[in-house]
């Protein structure tokens, strides 16, 4: 499994695609679905993300979009088309930190919720490891949440810490904006 494309890093995030974002109206050309939220850059395509309705005379299928990536931010009520949808998420850590893949299946709760831009503290039993850690992409092998990954973004110590813990005891708790 291809966790992820790395981004080359030259500044803090925002993610910037190699190919341009199509305007809204350049969209309006294309075959498209509407969106019934905001995507942002990472965010992995669920059935309840895109309105579906109409698709019966178009070439493009949901099963082009589901459980892929928007490589494009789109506000709610936008048209999103092809071309801003990517097989894996694009992670482009801050300055100064990388990404770390962890396991949210198994012995993991798991959030379903849980997004890029998401907050996380990590906690092994009842001790808090690590607070804050940002969700740069959460990337699942198949459909549903059956084996998924979080790619999140820690600095080395932050990293070296979590690796020392015990893995079976580590807990997620998702923090609420």
């Amino acid at each position: 499994m291809e966790y992820c494309r790395t981004v080359p890093q030259q500044s803090a995030r925002p993610l910037i695609t190699a190919n341009p974002c199509p305007s809204v109206k350049s969209k309006e050309t294309q075959e498209y679905f509407i969106s019934n939220h905001e995507l942002p850059v990472n965010h992995r395509i669920l059935a309840a993300d895109l309105n579906w309705s109409g698709r019966e005379n178009r070439s493009i299928q949901p099963n082009q979009f589901l459980e892929k990536y928007m490589a494009c931010a789109v506000r709610g009520n936008e048209p999103v088309v092809l071309q801003e949808v990517s097989d894996t998420p694009a992670i482009r850590p801050s300055t100064g930190k990388s990404e770390y893949p962890l396991p949210l299946t198994g012995h993991l709760t798991f959030d379903s919720s849980l997004d890029v831009d998401s907050q996380i503290d990590l906690f092994e039993d009842n001790r808090r490891l690590l607070q804050k850690v940002l969700v740069l992409a959460v990337q699942c092998t198949g459909p549903g949440n059956d084996d998924c990954v979080a790619i999140v973004e820690l600095s080395a110590s932050d990293g070296e810490l979590l690796s020392r813990g015990d893995a079976s005891k580590l807990r997620i708790v998702r923090l609420r904006p």
